[in-house]
């Protein structure tokens, strides 16, 4: 489940990136990898957490699986796709 997350993620990422291409908006590709990071790094870890039983005990090693997959192969596929667009469209654009 978290990798499909992590890949709808990449996809929406990529898709705004040509928008904002389309749109010309000159900052528009560094806020939305800041969005990207600050997603992985602290919102989606926490929604997919699991809640504490009712009985008081917990092990910790779920979440922590949890938040370690976020941030590392999250902010992988966040800076691949970043550098994956930025190559594309710097082959596109025309030589002086």
């Amino acid at each position: 489940m978290i990798l499909l997350v992590i890949l709808l993620v990449s996809i929406i990422q990529y898709r705004l990136y040509r928008v904002t291409d389309r749109m010309g908006y000159p900052f528009g590709k560094e806020l939305i990898f800041l969005c990207v990071f600050i997603g992985h790094v602290f919102i989606f870890p926490r929604i997919f957490i699991p809640k504490p039983s009712g009985d008081g005990g917990m092990c910790l090693m779920p979440a922590m699986a949890i938040t370690l997959g976020f941030w590392v192969i999250g902010l992988i596929a966040a800076y691949a796709t970043h550098i994956l667009h930025y190559f594309r469209h710097v082959r596109k654009r025309p030589k002086p």
